[in-house]
């Protein structure tokens, strides 16, 4: 029959029952007996050692596991040893509770097997078909897991509902209420006794520890409080090795954190680097604009300061009060073109405008301000060569932006041109005369532009280095107006600049790639 059978709190007795009756009866144990006990005492001891030692080295719960059953089944002799974890539906609910049970699973993590012969029962001898239901089998695989509904199994359920152990132990051809409610996976009609003790932590039952005979015996007060030190043996094990989990996951998550963290402040430094690295090289450009603007400034304005000292003597001729006139004249343009080429940055940076399409022959725009610019090429003994095609080329575009496109880039390439050079103007067409683009050069040789220069050639108030300190005029404002002009004409401009072979001097060239306005076309008359 089957019955719950609450265990003393301490050893009462280290001797078998059967040896204290026949102490009684005037019958002493015989030294045999004593030498047998002597010797399962020493195998229950070395178990627990052996388990005790297997923790501190922290070799993983599944040897912990594999030990304690099998040492168990070896060490009692008893038919089979079963280690089962519970894992419930709702961890609300995993506390013990008399008279409730909820909702749980159950996993067999270990099975061991005194032998073979008893491995080999054949569990359709004692359960019907419908019972296997139960519970899901792993097939033939040992490493995967046998799992059961616990809450709907009778004895796992006196566990759940806080009873400190199980002792089912039927006669032969009983079958009780309690043995048709049992998991099939227990076998109790091929191996009826039973003993079944929680594995509990902090009022949580975290499984259960099955040993089962095939014959009928009675378990031992000594047996069970045995057992009961190994249950709580495993569940130290299983709350160490939880928590051991739980403080590593908490610190992989703060060392993933510090990580993020760190890589946040590598990023950020770096941003601040470039910031300040940014900071250094705008303050540098500033410094070289606000040396630029006074020497433009300062310049045109002492000039005209002394030709108004010269006017105002009273015995100056003729001849000479023109001069100065011109000169005042000639200084008040420059300093009306500076401002104007400031006031045309800010509006094409500002106030988005459309392009003044109107039909014009570049050949003939060309050709027209060289022309005018021929006088100031006689300064350095220098040459224009003009590649155009022989035909005018219609195209419709803004005549006012390419003027001064043309007339910046030529000024330009003069200005650091190498007397007695020549520059070098090409004007080219894609296609026929339905092309939709028209390319221009300009190439000149003498000053070039250093690489780590180029990429920054098209920056407000950017000149090249020491171009202030050598007295060349400009204020770096040129090549920007530019490449806005000819971004605003939904163009592309690009800057090329390389040493000559064996020489200080370098070529530099500046392509111009313009699309045609839209309705427009390209046409070279015949």
């Amino acid at each position: 029959m089957a019955f719950y059978s609450p265990i003393p709190q301490h050893y009462e007795s280290q001797i078998d029952p059967r040896m204290e009756r026949e102490g009684m009866q005037g019958r002493g144990p015989s030294i045999a007996q004593l030498q047998q006990q002597l010797q399962q005492h020493q195998q229950r001891q070395a178990l627990i050692d052996q388990m005790v030692r297997t923790m501190r080295h922290n070799r993983g719960l599944e040897q912990v596991y594999r030990l304690a059953v099998h040492g168990l089944v070896q060490t009692l002799q008893v038919s089979r040893g079963l280690l089962i974890l519970f894992k419930y539906a709702d961890p609300r609910y995993r506390h013990s509770t008399v008279g409730s049970v909820a909702r749980t699973k159950a996993s067999v993590v270990v099975e061991s097997w005194l032998s073979e012969n008893f491995c080999a029962i054949d569990s359709s001898s004692s359960d019907s078909s419908s019972d296997k239901r139960d519970f899901e089998t792993a097939n033939s695989d040992p490493e995967q897991l046998v799992t059961f509904w616990a809450s709907d199994c009778s004895l796992c359920q006196a566990i759940l509902t806080g009873q400190p152990q199980v002792l089912f132990n039927e006669q032969p051809g009983e079958r009780s209420g309690l043995a048709q409610q049992a998991a099939s996976l227990f076998r109790l009609n091929a191996l009826p006794t039973l003993l079944m003790l929680p594995l509990e932590s902090q009022n949580t039952i975290l499984g259960c520890l099955v040993l089962q005979h095939e014959t009928h015996q009675d378990w031992s007060i000594d047996t069970v409080d045995f057992v009961r030190l190994i249950a709580a043996q495993l569940s130290t094990a299983i709350l160490q090795t939880r928590s051991f989990q739980q403080v590593q996951a908490v610190v992989q998550e703060r060392t993933a954190q510090l990580q993020r963290s760190l890589e946040v402040q590598a990023k950020l430094y770096e941003k601040s680097r470039q910031q300040v690295e940014q900071l250094r090289k705008l303050n540098a450009e500033r410094e070289e604009f606000l040396s630029t603007i006074s020497h433009e400034l300062l310049t045109p304005l002492t000039s005209m300061t002394l030709a108004i000292r010269m006017l105002r003597q009273a015995e100056l001729d003729d001849a000479r009060r023109q001069k100065y006139l011109d000169i005042l004249e000639q200084q008040c343009v420059q300093e009306t073109h500076l401002i104007n080429d400031l006031l045309a940055l800010r509006k094409l940076d500002s106030v988005p405008t459309s392009v003044q399409a109107q039909k014009l022959d570049l050949r003939q725009l060309i050709l027209t301000l060289t022309e005018a610019m021929g006088s100031t090429w006689q300064d350095k003994d220098l040459k224009l060569d003009l590649d155009l095609p022989p035909r005018p080329l219609i195209f419709y575009s803004d005549g006012d932006n390419l003027h001064r496109i043309l007339m910046e880039l030529l000024t330009n390439a003069k200005k650091y041109s190498e007397p007695g050079s020549t520059i070098h103007l090409r004007l080219t067409y894609e296609g026929d005369i339905t092309a939709r683009q028209v390319t221009m050069v300009v190439r000149n040789i003498g000053a070039g532009i250093p690489p780590d220069e180029l990429p920054h050639i098209f920056d407000k108030f950017r000149r090249g280095q020491g171009m202030t300190q050598q007295a060349v005029p400009g204020t770096g404002l040129g090549l920007a107006l530019v490449k806005s002009l000819v971004e605003h004409m939904e163009g592309t401009i690009t800057a090329a600049s390389r040493p000559l072979d064996h020489s200080a001097i370098w070529e530099t060239s500046f392509t111009i790639t313009l699309p045609q306005a839209k309705d427009g076309c390209i046409h070279a008359s015949a």
